[in-house]
Parts: C-alpha cells; structure tokens; sequence
C-alpha cells in the first residue's frame, strides 16, 4: 500500500500525509459517505470536491488535488471490503475518460466536467488552470478508510476477499489502460479511521 509523498496540509493546521495515512487528521471526516470526507478533506495547492460531478454518468473523480509535481485523481470508500468493487470500476471508468481524452487531444470531456463543477460551485479557477492539472503526471488513488491498514499481518481483520481480488483486477485493468507516454499511475492509500471516532469524523 504504497506512500505517495504526498505530504499536505490538512485544514485543522496539522501536518499530515494525506495519501499514506501517516496522521488521520486530514481524514476525520470519512464518515458513513464518501461525500462528507470530501467536504472536509485537504488543502493543498488546489484542492477539488467532485464529489457526485458527473461526466458521462461517472464520478470523474471524489477529490483532485494537486501538490508538488503530480496531480492526484483520488477516490474515496469507508472500509475495506465489497464496497471496493464499487470504486475499481470508477476508477476505471474515469481513468479510461481522462486519459482518453488527453491522448485524443480534443480534452472535450474534460472542459465539460469543469463546467459542470463551476456550476455546482465546487471551484473558481479557470478552464484553462484546470485542464493544466492534467499535463502534470497523473496519479489515480484508491483511498480506503479503516481502523488498520491492510497487510500481511492484518488480512484476517478483514473478512472480505472480495476486496483483496478486486484491488489486484484494479491493477490489472489500469495497465491495460496505460502506454509507453502515458503519465498515469495507480496507487492505493490507507486513511486511518481512530477507534473512537465517531459518524461525525469527531472524537467521542
């Protein structure tokens, strides 16, 4: 479960890494829904809730962020199980959209999403900033949010295989996807969710 180094500034003034989970002061809104993490994440240089922005009937992305010399196309799920079938195939969905359309160069799709974000009131910046975050290397995130993070040592805390089978179909799908000038990579990222959290993302 790779460290992006991403390291970002999370909105309560701490320090933390938004993509590795090091601190989960930046996560403490991944509550029940993807929606209220997302209104509550990061800020980095630009930070973007598409949460629910559709194009083409799929979540492009539930946050952008850009920081340092990547652009972070991430997508969000509480727990680590069935669920995650649900975000492989948006993040395919999207990654084949956006990639897609840089390589055709037309970039129709991605002006059309950026409309529909001003419109939705989720950015300011300009059609022309927002489609330069894509000329950076793009990185495409599935973030999970647990109480452990997945490994070796912790699989029997996570009763789904489903999950573990369907992060392996991500990766192989997503190189499918990619080509020799491809800027894409994959990553998947660990949000620590603290024991006593509560549904609200606030310490009970």
């Amino acid at each position: 479960m790779g460290d992006l180094g991403c390291c970002l500034r999370c909105k309560s003034g701490a320090s933390c890494c938004f993509c590795c989970g090091r601190c989960g002061c930046c996560c403490r809104g991944l509550a029940d829904s993807e929606g209220t993490y997302n209104e509550t994440s990061v800020e980095a240089d630009v930070f973007i809730n598409g949460d629910r922005v559709l194009t083409d009937n799929v979540e492009l992305f539930d946050g952008l962020v850009s920081g340092g010399t990547n652009t972070y196309v991430v997508h969000v799920k509480r727990d680590f199980d069935v669920k995650v079938r649900d975000v492989r195939s948006q993040i395919i969905n999207s990654a084949q959209i956006i990639e897609n359309d840089l390589r055709v160069g037309s970039l129709a799709k991605l002006k059309a999403h950026h409309a529909r974000l001003v419109n939705w009131g989720r950015t300011t910046i300009s059609e022309a900033d927002f489609l330069k975050l894509f000329d950076q290397p793009r990185v495409y995130v599935l973030a999970y949010g647990s109480k452990v993070k997945v490994s070796e040592s912790t699989l029997t805390n996570f009763g789904s295989s489903v999950a573990r089978m369907e992060v392996v179909s991500l990766n192989n799908q997503f190189r499918q996807l990619g080509s020799a000038e491809s800027m894409a990579k994959l990553r998947v990222a660990w949000i620590k969710i603290d024991e006593g959290q509560g549904a609200d993302g606030q310490s009970k």
